[in-house]
């Protein structure tokens, strides 16, 4: 791949892994509590975000397919939501997928 700016890679290694956070989901709806587990333990320890909360709700109001759809939005919107997702590692993203995206994005 070829990216002008640093940033360019950072956000094509967060699509690529929502993209694939998104087909989970879809795989298995019962992930989204998952979700909102870590989320909920993330604020017990202290760490209440907006974007925690953010998701929080989006997580309790909308339909897996549409929490999907979010993440591989290719839009401001979707971009400032994979930011900050609570759908990271195992069992969302494995660590060998991981390696697999970031080995793509920083092939020449």
């Amino acid at each position: 791949m070829t990216f002008t700016h640093p940033h360019e890679r950072n956000d094509w290694i967060a699509l690529e892994t929502a993209r694939l956070v998104a087909r989970r989901l879809r795989e298995n709806p019962a992930l989204v509590e998952k979700g909102l587990d870590r989320i909920h333990s993330a604020r017990a320890k202290g760490r209440d975000f907006s974007a925690y909360r953010e998701w929080e709700e989006l997580m309790k109001t909308r339909t897996v397919d549409e929490i999907a759809t979010l993440l591989e939005a290719d839009t401001e919107e979707g971009q400032r939501l994979r930011s900050s997702r609570p759908f990271m590692g195992p069992p969302f993203v494995m660590e060998l997928e991981r390696k697999a995206i970031l080995e793509r994005a920083f092939a020449e």
